[in-house]
């Protein structure tokens, strides 16, 4: 089994499995390796005809140097290079916890495992707090954890009363900010044994902001998505890996890309750098057989059976994962033993 660490620092794999996890013996969704979500199987029957489902965005065309996100409700500097991660942010924000996440490293070095990562992040989660607790007896409940050298003081920001959390579980420095029944920790947590960008993200995390009732109502309206069935993604894999197309297969590929080994650990990269891997990969010989149908189920989720040739041959196969209407290709899983 992967190794389980703090709620706020083992975030990352968790946005990245979202859905699954890589054994069947899972975790919370907000742990390293969370369980699915309720996973349905897909019908043997024809694909529905393509729909429009609305979904709401994040932020608009971001502000040079600030970030929006009308739906968590909260605004915050975002100086260059820093930008958000797909693979540190929640894929459905309307549900909590919800996590966001910020990067200053190029797409290509943003890579992770369940045991953390090795770059700068900053970070906003959001957490239920149905009780209004104080931030005080809301740390005490354990939701994110604790460490042994944790320091807290009275705190302020943004014109709020918050606590001040210093050495916490998984964030260097984090604001525990009460509002209504939601608890906001945002924080950061410099890369391993390199403190030169803590000045520069204890600002962007100082700048947090939340949001006023008139300022949200200047969200855009919702994105119109088209619909995509289990059986169209099967089929547009099956076709992209025959032909070696890593752009057609990019697709129908999720904004994070994992992959995991049978009861064993995971990483994740963004689409960008995945798609850059598997041209490598294509130029270098590997060759993908994709069984189409059908489409199977089991404790980890929903997925096609793959065969994966390069200098040895393994089953990888392939997990779907539904968000609203929406099926994508997330999960790569290599069996283990190879069989």
């Amino acid at each position: 089994m992967v190794p389980k660490i703090s709620r706020l620092a083992a975030f990352a794999l968790a946005v990245s499995l979202a859905g699954a996890c890589v054994s069947p013996a899972a975790a919370p969704s907000s742990s390293p390796t969370p369980s699915p979500s309720p996973t349905e199987s897909p019908s043997p029957s024809a694909s529905p005809s393509p729909s429009l489902t609305a979904s709401p965005s994040p932020s608009p065309t971001p502000t040079a140097g600030v970030y929006t996100n009308f739906v968590l409700g909260y605004r915050i500097d975002l100086p260059a290079p820093w930008r958000r991660s797909s693979c540190l942010s929640s894929e459905d924000q309307t549900k909590l916890p919800a996590n966001e996440g910020f990067v200053r490293v190029a797409p290509e070095d943003e890579r992770g495992t369940d045991v953390g990562n090795v770059f700068d992040v900053v970070q906003v989660h959001v957490e239920p707090n149905p009780n209004r607790f104080p931030p005080e007896r809301w740390l005490a409940t354990g939701v994110i954890g604790g460490t042994a050298n944790q320091i807290t003081e009275a705190a302020t920001i943004d014109g709020r009363s918050a606590l001040l959390l210093r050495q916490g579980p998984g964030l260097a420095l984090a604001f525990l900010v009460p509002v209504a029944d939601r608890m906001y920790v945002v924080g950061y947590q410099n890369s391993y044994n390199d403190a030169s960008s803590a000045p520069v993200m204890e600002r962007m995390v100082r700048s947090f902001h939340l949001l006023t009732d008139q300022e949200r109502s200047a969200a855009p309206p919702p994105a119109s998505i088209l619909a995509r069935s289990p059986e169209a993604v099967a089929d547009t894999l099956a076709d992209g890996f025959v032909r070696r197309d890593a752009d057609l297969l990019g697709t129908v590929m999720a904004g994070c890309m994992a992959a995991a080994l049978e009861q064993a650990g995971g990483t994740f990269t963004p689409r960008v750098a995945f798609l850059e891997d598997l041209r490598r990969a294509f130029a270098g010989g590997l060759t993908v057989t994709v069984q189409r149908r059908p489409i199977e189920s089991d404790a980890t989720g929903t997925f096609l059976r793959a065969t994966w040739n390069a200098a040895v041959e393994q089953r990888r196969d392939l997990y779907l994962r539904r968000d609203g209407d929406v099926w994508s290709w997330y999960l790569t899983l290599t069996r283990q033993p190879v069989r």
